[in-house]
């Protein structure tokens, strides 16, 4: 919605979006949210998970270093 909101000549309203459907939508979110955190926190405690991810090994350097490389790995999701 911020997006939109920002984009000249264009509307939120015009895409079908509004906070009043999000939170009429949010106890669905919450419970795959709690499904799926549920199933993910099991590995992570695996050494083998472990040894993998991050895949950047200097992550643990810095709270610098984690938040810029999780940044550059999500953004490459969106390009």
């Amino acid at each position: 919605m911020i997006v939109l909101a920002v984009l000249p000549g264009e509307r939120i309203r015009d895409y079908h979006v509004s906070p009043r459907s999000f939170f009429k939508h949010l106890w669905i979110y919450v419970l795959l949210f709690a499904c799926i955190c549920r199933r993910c926190s099991a590995p992570r405690r695996r050494p083998r998970f472990r040894h993998t991810y991050p895949f950047y090994r200097m992550a643990n350097r810095s709270q610098l270093d984690l938040w810029c490389w999780e940044g550059l790995y999500a953004a490459q999701f969106v390009y």
